[in-house]
């Protein structure tokens, strides 16, 4: 019977367990942070009404908030209208089969034209919450390195060799490097 020796060095191995302890315990206190932080900005806390902010400079974001309310008002300015014409569309196809186009059209048009308004309204009430979550910016400096750390991790586990040739390898670095629309701005 044959033993098997261990090659490890001497002391290497606790040395290698305290650091991934560290490891661990700094990620758990950014996660933490990063929590406290959009619990603090989704329930107001920290971004003032639209109303009594100061207009902060254009060009500031705050890390998560801003970017998330982008994608809002992209959604709400493009993808409800499209969303709203598509139904109508396929609507319209069904009542012209049944012969109903003349008594359906007005119709149509007022939920075609309460639409667009819905989404003008939807998209000033976005606009005015990007304006005051730009105040907030000052969050920045605890988030974006967080937002960092996620994307590089990411960007290495998709690149990490024996992942990057699988199918999911491209798609978890492309993840990292999007994460970085989270980040605010430097300034």
């Amino acid at each position: 019977m044959k033993q098997s020796h261990s090659v490890v060095q001497p002391g290497r191995g606790r040395s290698l367990l305290r650091n991934n302890q560290t490891t661990r315990r700094r990620l758990q206190r950014r996660a933490l942070v990063l929590s406290a932080a959009a619990v603090a900005v989704s329930t107001g806390y920290l971004i003032p009404t639209a109303a009594s902010a100061s207009p902060p400079p254009s060009d500031q974001s705050t890390a998560v908030v801003t970017p998330l309310l982008t994608l809002f008002e992209f959604g709400d300015s493009v993808g409800l209208p499209e969303g709203c014409q598509t139904a109508l569309t396929a609507v319209s196809a069904v009542v012209a089969q049944a012969d109903a186009s003349k008594q359906f059209s007005p119709l149509a048009a007022e939920i075609g034209s309460q639409c667009q308004s819905v989404a003008n309204e939807g998209s000033t009430y976005i606009e005015q919450q990007i304006s005051a979550s730009q105040s907030a910016s000052a969050l920045n400096a605890l988030l974006n390195p967080g937002i960092t750390d996620g994307s590089n991790l990411l960007t290495n586990l998709g690149n990490a060799p024996g992942i990057q040739d699988t199918p999911v390898g491209p798609t978890i670095a492309g993840l990292g490097q999007s994460v970085t629309f989270f980040s605010g701005s430097q300034g």
